[in-house]
């Protein structure tokens, strides 16, 4: 009796840890592959302002009313991406939150990415 109790025990702490390691793995897969969404292209304001989001964190900003277009950084975190000032450095930048393909600015404005040219 006690050696049938005992090979109980050892199945079931058996298939515990081997729940643990499957749901270790499932989980690490899932973290691997679902990394957050690419927000590399180029994104349209409604009213004629255009971002393109490059690789690298560099972004390009062209506003109809300023002749030369602003280059800027940029950094994805979470569901954040954040374009720092030129001039200010690191310390001000401007947050839009992502929302499925497009982005959302902190004022309420939609920028619509854009189908690859």
């Amino acid at each position: 009796m006690k050696r049938n109790r005992n090979r109980w025990v050892r199945t079931v702490a058996l298939i515990l840890i081997l729940a643990l390691v499957l749901g270790l793995v499932a989980t690490g897969l899932f973290l691997a592959f679902s990394g957050s969404k690419s927000v590399v292209g180029t994104y349209a304001a409604s009213d004629g302002r255009k971002m393109t989001l490059a690789k690298g964190g560099v972004a390009t900003l062209t506003v109809p009313s300023v002749q030369q277009p602003i280059v800027a950084s940029y950094k994805v975190e979470g569901d954040v991406v954040t374009i720092y000032d030129p001039a200010a450095g690191s310390s001000n930048g401007i947050s839009f939150t992502i929302k499925g393909n497009d982005l959302e600015g902190a004022d309420g404005s939609s920028w619509v990415k854009q189908a690859k040219e």
